[in-house]
């Protein structure tokens, strides 16, 4: 402590010093160039110009002026470098401007287990976070958080610039076709070998063509273990309303089993998600009972777990769990939705398997925050993420890294292995980033431990301005550290909670490992340096939808002519 004070006193003498003996000058014959007297009339020392002044020589107002000035701007350099404001630190945390500084230099690219090459950079890091000075690169194994409200920029400013610099397979949700038409064809151009492939339950993006993608929901669960995750990924992705009674977790979990037992029984018979959606409607059909009961493979207990909750003696009980299943699994009772998960044998179909091996592109697209399609999404990404982590367990780090860029994670794709996700993702070679508009969100999906699991295991938290919950601001503010004001006794915030909320339009709070916060700047793809390459992916993308509306008009023209 003691030698940060006395380090502070020795570069504001040294300013002083600076400033009186050579910018005083300095600023007498700067301002002497605007007048006709001429710059050689003034002596280049302090003690003769102090002479002239002690002898009351006129001075033109312009060297006055520019004299002054040295003095104001020695004045504020004294009160700023004793204060701790110009990035000095006394209690450990640092100011603004020293922690740009830092998190630039200290976090520069140096060679990972994962690659030997840093990721293409991700923002700006600058004076006091208004403009960039130099551009922040992290590593491509970073896992990140980032929190911002609806309309804040993160498709354009982060998303898109994600996708973009991922060198393996990705995994993309969002909830607008912006983040597929702008990265789509440049995937395929820097991955020629690789697929891009779309998964659009609800027909949002119909001129992708033979890219659309079905996925078979029923694969994989002959498995009893891969049955119960996905059954539990399909419920957890249920809406949450704050309604639910003190049963409803009895319930949930009531659903959970019943469905993994469906889903187990229709992946031993061959079956689809239609028989299950079948069975789950009538609790009275034999066929699952059966096909648990005789069928090879089958987990026979399970037939026993079913009879238990769909057909037990507490009427009542087999009357809410039918009551509950209707709700959760909803979503499929949407047939275009119901079609996605149930392809035919000339379907182009989603290996989960082997996706995180490939360079593929995987985008999910749905029609909004509480889209159906949400059960679907979550249960997929957790299938994604499961065969991914086991098969890293036995065959070794996934390289180069998978990458989850999860949009509106908590709304459409909130998988139940996120807190495990966060913690050990990045050591297995996959890479989330999770995107939420507030904290809140997450803890009312995951609760407050899971939640913080979540943060605290990603090695980048990104806080962008617009936020109103002051509990979180607070949070944040106290997280990004204070400092202490020498000899004035108290210690004052790097950042207050409203300085936070009004960060301007594209600027993030940003903490990156253990270094000091920093405040980022996010830049729009209009504005980077791939700006061009954006722009042909947006052309590539008009022209496959005008061509597939030139199509379907023509189409429909030979049909009105056929009738």
């Amino acid at each position: 402590m003691m030698a940060h004070h006395f380090m502070r006193y020795v570069l504001a003498a040294a300013a002083v010093v600076f400033m009186l003996w050579i910018g005083i000058p300095l600023a007498v014959h700067v301002g002497a160039l605007f007048t006709p007297t001429g710059v050689w009339d003034y002596p280049w020392t302090l003690p003769e110009l102090l002479t002239r002044v002690l002898q009351r020589t006129p001075m033109p107002a312009s060297t006055v002026f520019c004299a002054v000035g040295i003095l104001v701007i020695l004045a504020a350099l004294i009160w700023g470098v004793t204060s701790g404001n110009l990035g000095w630190q006394s209690n450990g945390r640092a100011t603004i401007l020293r922690l740009k500084l830092i998190v630039a230099w200290k976090s520069r690219p140096r060679r990972s287990p994962l690659t030997a090459r840093a990721a293409e950079p991700l923002g700006r890091v600058g004076w006091f976070g208004f403009f960039g000075i130099r551009w922040f690169t992290d590593m491509l194994e970073e896992t990140r958080v980032l929190i911002a409200p609806s309309g804040a920029g993160k498709t354009v400013r982060l998303v898109v610039r994600l996708i973009l610099r991922a060198r393996g397979a990705i995994v993309a949700t969002s909830t607008k076709p912006d983040v597929l038409q702008l990265t789509a064809w440049l995937r395929m151009v820097r991955h020629p070998f690789a697929r891009v492939m779309v998964f659009d339950p609800e027909g949002m993006v119909p001129w992708m063509g033979e890219r659309r993608v079905k996925w078979n929901i029923v694969a994989g669960c002959q498995d009893g273990q891969m049955a119960m995750k996905r059954a539990a990924a399909i419920v957890a992705a249920r809406p949450i309303d704050g309604t639910q009674s003190s049963n409803s977790g009895f319930f949930t979990q009531a659903v959970t089993i019943v469905l993994q037992c469906m889903l187990h029984a229709a992946a031993i018979d061959g079956r689809t998600m239609r028989d299950v959606m079948r069975w789950m409607g009538d609790f009275e059909d034999d066929t699952p009972y059966n096909i648990l009961r005789e069928r090879p493979g089958a987990i026979r207990h399970w037939e026993q777990l079913l009879t238990k909750y769909c057909r037990g003696k507490a009427d009542e009980t087999v009357s809410s769990t039918d009551m509950s299943a209707s709700g959760i699994l909803n979503a499929f009772s949407i047939e275009a939705i119901l079609e996605a998960v149930c392809p035919n044998d000339d379907d182009r179909v989603i290996d989960a398997s082997g996706h995180h091996r490939t360079r593929d592109s995987l985008y999910l697209i749905c029609k909004g925050e509480d889209s159906p399609a949400a059960s679907v999404f979550t249960a997929l990404v957790e299938s994604l993420y499961l065969m991914a982590s086991d098969d890293i367990t036995r065959n070794g780090l996934c390289v180069p890294p998978l990458e989850l860029v999860l949009d509106e994670a908590m709304n459409i794709c909130s998988i139940p292995s996120l807190p495990r996700v966060m913690s050990t993702g990045r050591g297995e070679g996959i890479v989330p980033t999770v995107i939420a508009q507030d904290y809140q969100q997450i803890v009312d999906r995951y609760g407050e431990s899971a939640a913080t699991t979540i943060v605290n295991n990603a090695t980048e938290l990104l806080v962008m301005g617009g936020l109103k919950d002051a509990d979180y601001l607070q949070k944040i503010a106290v997280l990004a550290g204070s400092l202490d004001h020498l000899g004035r006794g108290f210690a004052k915030q790097v950042l207050a909670p409203e300085r936070i909320r009004t960060l301007w339009d594209g600027r993030a709070l940003f903490f990156y490992r253990n270094q000091p916060p920093a405040v980022i700047t996010l830049v729009p793809w209009w504005r980077s340096r791939q700006k061009s390459e954006y722009k042909a992916s947006l052309a590539w993308a008009k022209a496959e939808r005008d061509r597939y509306i030139t199509g379907e008009q023509f189409t429909g023209r030979i049909e009105e002519r056929a009738a």
